[in-house]
């Protein structure tokens, strides 16, 4: 084993305790964050009152869920593997890339979500 071989492994190591703790962060947040939203959710929905605002709110929420995360996507997808020259990807394109694919994910959601309102009954036509 030489030396260059132990340097690999104590970056892999490094890398691997990097990535778990900021997983485990924001799993922790993710969880923090709907816990709240279902304990709140009978709260919001008497002060909203109607459907058209409820689903409103739940857009809004959506949208907000995905900002909330950027921080930690940002440290595990780039500023991570950046430090330990595991990318060349610049944070830009980093952040383009991460845009796109929240709006896609967000855009098939939008058009899938139609498709749960049909009756079960006319789909086993």
């Amino acid at each position: 084993m030489t030396l260059q071989d132990v340097d690999a492994d104590r970056d892999s190591s490094e890398y691997q305790r990097g990535r778990l703790w900021s997983g485990i962060v924001s799993i922790g947040f993710n969880l923090s964050l709907i816990g709240f939203l279902a304990i709140t959710s009978a709260w919001w929905s008497l002060l909203l009152g109607s459907p058209s605002l409820e689903l409103l709110f739940l857009g809004l929420v959506a949208v907000g869920v995905p900002l909330a995360n950027l921080p930690f996507d940002l440290l595990t997808g780039s500023a991570h593997e950046s430090a330990l020259k595991k990318t060349a990807q610049s944070q830009n394109g980093w952040l383009r890339d991460w845009i796109v694919g929240r709006g896609l994910k967000a855009a098939g959601l939008f058009f899938s979500f139609p498709l749960g309102l049909i009756p079960r009954s006319l789909l086993r036509l």
